[in-house]
């Protein structure tokens, strides 16, 4: 009789037994299913949020090229479909090295495009600065093509910049373009900074933007944001040697909507012109 009740007691504890592992085998797929769908969900939500996108593998090998051929080139900067198709270079302790080299470091009136020695290429906000010929006459080349910014249908064909480094394609939307004389009583020393120290000194630049911007794109810069700044000289004045041309663009996140904006995008009013003009 004793021995029946000990099979017996021994038949509930392996029935208790399985089916406590079952159960608990039950409840570790449920939360691998749960973890699966959150990890799932932050990966869209980081994938939108993130300011990189990420390069295909073409424009990784032609940056590897540059950089194998020369160790100043740091990106490459384009605006599809215009002659804005080119390698960025810096130099810490010689910024405008490139004004008049190529990449050989050979003399070339048409110079290569250049980053300031303070701008942080793989940085995140702030103002990252890019200077670069017009070349304009005999053949359009470098920054030529920003002149194009006078016009809101080129604008509205040519809105984004991109830019390729190591971690992979930043797109900008260009969202300002003006013209200043640094000969002019007081000028805007729109390349003083790469980044600012508060929010007034942020809204003061961009206030100064605003006053002197050709374009209304709706957009309202925010502190913390990224911004590209390109500087090139201005056939507006041409002969001067003191006249520039500039583009702001601001950087998007990855699937960022933008196309409404360029759509409804429209000449300023008035914008204020050096004293030249």
């Amino acid at each position: 009789m004793k021995k029946k009740y000990f099979l017996l007691a021994v038949f509930l504890i392996i029935i208790f037994l399985s089916f406590g592992i079952l159960l608990l085998n039950i409840y570790q797929k449920q939360n691998a299913l749960k973890e699966d769908v959150i990890i799932e969900q932050i990966e869209e939500t980081e994938e939108t949020s993130l300011p990189i996108y990420r390069y295909e593998e073409k424009d990784l090998l032609l940056l590897n090229k540059y950089q194998e051929y020369n160790e100043d080139v740091v990106g490459l900067i384009r605006v599809p479909n215009t002659v804005l198709n080119h390698p960025m270079m810096q130099t810490i302790t010689d910024e405008d090295y490139y004004l008049y080299k190529d990449l050989d470091k050979k003399y070339n009136s048409h110079g290569v495009p250049f980053l300031s020695a303070d701008s942080l290429v793989e940085g995140q906000g702030g103002l990252l600065i890019v200077y670069g010929h017009n070349i304009y006459k005999r053949t359009r080349d470098v920054f030529a093509d920003l002149a194009g910014y006078e016009d809101l249908e080129f604008y509205k064909s040519h809105p984004i910049i991109e830019t390729v480094t190591k971690s992979g394609i930043r797109r900008w939307l260009i969202f300002a373009y003006f013209i200043v004389d640094n000969a002019d009583e007081n000028p805007f020393r729109y390349t003083d900074k790469t980044t600012f120290q508060s929010k007034e000194a942020h809204d003061a630049f961009f206030e100064e933007v605003a006053m002197r911007n050709w374009l209304d794109v709706g957009i309202k810069p925010v502190m913390g944001d990224s911004y590209l700044l390109l500087s090139s000289c201005s056939k507006q004045l041409s002969g001067q040697g003191t006249n520039r041309m500039v583009v702001i663009a601001k950087q998007l996140y990855v699937d960022e909507a933008y196309e409404e904006l360029v759509e409804q995008a429209k000449m300023a009013k008035n914008p204020l012109l050096p004293q030249k003009l």
